[in-house]
């Protein structure tokens, strides 16, 4: 157990970065990635304040950020998500119902128009990930309540 120079000396430190992911914000006007491939030394910066903000998300899913701490982060970065491959998951699933609806059929891997074939590949990927089994149940209940088959 830490004590409590110790959780001081933590808060400041979480502040610290917190204050650079402010001004990164702020000059950027936009969040952080930290799946950079380029290895220039200028992006260092950006990949760890990517990083801390997939481990404060983490910290949140655990229940282990403090409320004063998920505050600050959902204030400071516009449309704070919690959870961005859920919400990246559900918003495909969207477009797809929207494209069904809307064209009658299912989306076109061959197609010209980039966001069919987007959507083509996730409806393969889904029934590939159903058919191994690892498609996670509530996924696979969420995409057989769409109102057409695709699993």
């Amino acid at each position: 157990m830490s004590n409590p120079e110790d959780l001081g000396a933590i808060e400041r430190a979480w502040l610290d970065t917190y204050t650079k992911l402010i001004i990164f914000l702020a000059t950027q006007s936009r969040v952080p990635r930290e799946n950079l491939t380029n290895s220039d030394p200028a992006l260092r910066q950006e990949r760890i304040l990517g990083s801390w903000v997939r481990y404060q998300r983490r910290r949140f899913e655990r229940e282990n950020l403090p409320p004063w701490q998920a505050d600050l982060l959902a204030s400071a970065i516009p449309g704070m998500t919690w959870t961005p491959h859920d919400d990246s998951w559900r918003r495909s699933l969207h477009e797809l119902i929207r494209f069904v609806t809307d064209n009658a059929r299912m989306p076109r891997y061959r197609s010209d128009d980039a966001a069919e074939k987007r959507l083509a590949a996730w409806v393969y990927k889904m029934r590939h990930l159903e058919r191994l089994g690892t498609l996670p149940s509530e996924r696979e209940a969420a995409i057989r309540r769409a109102p057409f088959r695709i699993l």
